[in-house]
């Protein structure tokens, strides 16, 4: 539960900065296009008032009679009083001609000459220069106009705006992460207490089931002692110790589920575990006719628990000897690298083609249909290795 814990806070926080990161760009593009859209509809506003911007009254009327094109822009009774421009005509050959600067203070005529000549080596007709947005007209004349509309309003206004909402889109988040983290041990606590239960449920309900099964495989024995063994009895005693055998998985199961990251660690020779096991399996690879090579590196060590790391091995070749096929191979390989110990195992099997290999490492998955399969077990052995694995990560 404290690692799902984990995951839900993780993911609430991606969740929440994916938002706010998505809504930053969203709201910085649309400023973007709205201030783009709004200057070039400015300057050709000026470009068809003879570089001059109309007066509210003037602006009206043109646009009510259908002389003026819908520029789609803000337009009010200051725009003619606060718009800041200039204009720079130039001759066939490009040389300067003029500038008008009768609506800008910071910009002298050799500087307009220079921008001027600036944006006429580029290939756009609009375009920003600076804190300038500009538009470049062709006259009739054969003389060129570029109009440059301050927008500096504009890149202050979009600034602070992006510096507050990107300041949020990473406050917010954080804020939203530690208030979720907050309440989210009383979120998980009825999940926790549920699991609990159900995880005391399983260890009760094994610890019960022992002792009648004790007491029916002791009866069946005494019925052997009286009557002699017969089908019945052996029936009785193979199931009872079936039943004993899925009690002791669901036992280490829930085990498993109990650790909560904190393993008694030491030392252990991967190494001299692999080949030890593997040697308590060489009968029935023997009596399958099963061609075994190991491949373990000398020495291999790791920091684990020993017992789990027992269980792992021993559940993983299990497995391959009983599904290796009859006269078949096993391979077993051990071998350290940069970052972690690789133990694999191949074993030649006739499986369904359909086999689903996602839910191979499920609780009480089969790969067969059959619970009864000749291989035996309930289908809960790679399950624990998966466990087992992630606690020692």
């Amino acid at each position: 539960m404290k690692k799902m814990r984990t995951k839900m806070i993780a993911v609430v926080f991606l969740a929440s900065a994916a938002i706010f990161a998505v809504t930053f760009l969203l709201v910085r593009g649309a400023l973007l296009t709205y201030h783009r859209q709004q200057a070039d509809a400015m300057t050709l506003i000026i470009s068809s008032y003879d570089g001059e911007v109309p007066l509210m009254q003037e602006y009206e009327e043109n646009y009510d009679s259908g002389s003026m094109p819908n520029y789609a822009v803000s337009f009010s009774e200051e725009s003619a009083f606060r718009t800041r421009y200039f204009l720079v005509t130039l001759d066939l050959e490009g040389e300067f001609l003029s500038a008008s600067l009768d609506h800008v203070a910071s910009v002298d005529e050799e500087l307009a000459d220079e921008m001027a000549q600036d944006v006429l080596e580029g290939k756009n007709t609009t375009g920003y220069y600076g804190i300038y947005r500009y538009r470049i007209i062709e006259n009739e004349n054969g003389t060129t106009t570029v109009i440059f509309l301050d927008c500096e309003e504009n890149f202050t206004f979009r600034k602070a705006t992006t510096t507050i909402m990107g300041t949020l889109s990473v406050c917010f988040p954080i804020l939203i992460t530690l208030i979720f983290g907050f309440f989210s041990k009383r979120v998980m606590a009825p999940f926790e207490e549920n699991s609990r239960r159900q995880k005391q449920f399983i260890t009760d309900a094994s610890h019960e089931l022992k002792t009648p099964l004790a007491i029916i495989s002791a009866n069946a024995e005494v019925l052997e002692y009286k009557v002699g063994e017969n089908d019945w009895t052996r029936n009785i005693t193979g199931q009872t110790a079936h039943m004993g055998e899925l009690i002791d998985d669901l036992l280490t199961l829930a085990r498993m589920d109990e650790y909560d990251g904190n393993l008694d660690m030491e030392q252990v020779s991967l190494t001299e575990l692999v080949r030890n096991t593997a040697d308590n399996f060489s009968e029935i690879f023997r009596q399958k006719n099963v061609s075994v090579e190991m491949e373990l590196t000398p020495d291999v060590r790791l920091n684990g628990n020993a017992k789990q790391l027992a269980m792992l091995v021993s559940i993983l070749i299990e497995n391959a000897s009983k599904y290796v096929t009859e006269g078949g191979n096993v391979s077993i390989v051990l071998k350290p690298t940069a970052k972690a110990v690789v133990f694999s195992i191949y074993n030649t099997a006739d499986l369904d083609p359909n086999l689903d290999l996602k839910k191979l490492f499920g609780r009480f998955y089969r790969p067969d249909s059959s619970r009864t399969s000749r291989t035996g077990g309930q289908g809960i052995g790679l399950s624990t290795a998966q466990k087992i694995t992630e606690l020692h990560e």
